[in-house]
């Protein structure tokens, strides 16, 4: 006589996790993707059916079930315990969208206070392009590309005792006012006609400044100077009360001053004549 056996579903514990919560239930090795997927839905109070019109609706496309790294469908073909009971309590991660989540999201507004990638990126661009170039004169008037100013340094409020919320101009503007005698077409013409570079073009503190103190008690004015033949150039750009900077023309006429120091640097004839040269050169 021959008898038969049907093997019994093993039956054991898990664990579901969803959004820091977790809840022990019982599965077996006939579970599906399908009723693990109901029962997760029930236990969290997700099923349409479970708690009356009181449960909140989950997308169902959104609603994912984690099981050692991969989604288990909702199928019933899917056995994702059909190698029997696990060593240890296995942990599902639940992943799921409220509908009124959804819907909220989609139905709101963009917060005009928060960029996005896009606008971040093209912000940067536009700050980069701005920095790069200020036009002063036109778009075209810029420094040449091998006879310039490499650098330029200002005053800060520290440097003279000033500080920024009193009349006297900003070191930002006094940087400004750097940047525009470097791009004038003049001076750019006659850099570019002598082929002169300059490592540095600073301001001059209207204060502390030595060499200006010892040419006031020769009874000189230091407006600016020269040093190493055009390794820096200072200029005075403020007025002696710090109220406002000395005029522009003033400045361009110190600048070329200091620029023929690049070919001569005693204030002789030929210094003066070159001097004349290049002003006639910039009118």
């Amino acid at each position: 006589c021959m008898s038969t056996s049907t093997t019994m579903p093993t039956t054991f514990e898990i664990i579901l996790t969803f959004q820091g919560n977790s809840k022990a239930v019982q599965v077996s090795t006939s579970t599906t993707g399908w009723d693990l997927h109901q029962q997760a839905m029930e236990v969290f109070g997700m099923n349409d059916n479970s708690h009356g019109d009181n449960t909140e609706r989950i997308d169902r496309v959104s609603f994912k079930i984690l099981y050692k790294g991969k989604r288990v469908a909702p199928t019933h073909d899917i056995l994702p315990f059909e190698k029997g009971a696990p060593t240890k309590t296995p942990k599902i991660v639940i992943m799921a969208t409220r509908q009124s989540s959804i819907m909220e999201i989609a139905n709101k507004r963009s917060d005009p206070t928060i960029r996005g990638m896009e606008e971040e990126k093209r912000k940067e661009e536009a700050t980069l392009k701005l920095k790069n170039k200020r036009y002063h004169w036109a778009e075209e008037m810029t420094q040449n590309k091998d006879f310039k100013f490499c650098r330029f340094q200002t005053c800060t409020w520290q440097s003279f005792g000033h500080r920024p919320t009193e009349k006297t101009p900003h070191d930002f503007e006094a940087m400004r006012l750097l940047e525009k005698l470097a791009a004038d077409p003049g001076i750019v013409a006659i850099m570019k006609e002598r082929e002169l570079v300059v490592g540095t073009l600073g301001e001059m503190d209207p204060i502390d400044d030595r060499l200006m103190q010892k040419k006031q008690q020769e009874g000189g004015c230091l407006l600016g100077y020269n040093t190493n033949g055009g390794a820096r150039i200072d200029i005075k750009l403020r007025t002696d009360d710090l109220q406002s900077f000395r005029p522009y023309p003033e400045l361009v006429s110190t600048l070329i001053h200091e620029l023929s120091h690049n070919w001569v640097s005693a204030h002789d004839l030929l210094f003066w004549t070159n001097y004349a040269q290049m002003k006639s050169e910039y009118l």
